[in-house]
């Protein structure tokens, strides 16, 4: 893979950024089917093609815009925190799409710089990754 300029990355909801990313670390998790049993010998084994599970989280640091993601970490409601429709975009075209729920959120206000936030965002339901138009990712 080519190197990228991680400024690139943006958020966004529907068709707008809500914030400026400054990086964005993707975790992917996923737990297969145990189906060891005697006649492996000892070799642990998995059903093929099937997860248990299956998740993705993405933590974005950046620039709060708007203040869209303050809002929706300190309303009080919890229907706030479910963000349908997100779009996180790598430097290189690559796009994952799809409803996230916002699980954690922290802010900083430094004297003598801009106000930065940390989101972490979970997948809710299935997502779409989509690779670059011409095929860049």
């Amino acid at each position: 893979m080519a190197k990228q300029a991680g400024r690139l990355a943006t958020l966004k909801v529907g068709a707008s950024t809500i914030a400026g990313v400054r990086v964005l670390n993707i975790n992917w998790n996923g737990t297969p089917i145990d189906t060891t049993d005697q006649n492996d010998a000892g070799f642990q084994t998995f059903l093929v093609g099937v997860m248990a599970t299956d998740t993705l989280e993405l933590t974005v640091e950046g620039l709060e815009e708007d203040q869209v993601l303050r809002k929706a970490a300190l309303k009080s409601g919890q229907s706030a925190k479910f963000i349908a429709d997100a779009e996180f975009k790598f430097p290189n075209g690559d796009t994952i799409t799809g409803d996230f729920v916002l699980t954690t959120y922290t802010e900083g206000q430094p004297y003598d710089n801009a106000t930065s936030f940390n989101a972490t965002f979970v997948r809710n339901s299935a997502h779409t990754f989509a690779d670059a138009p011409g095929g860049g990712g």
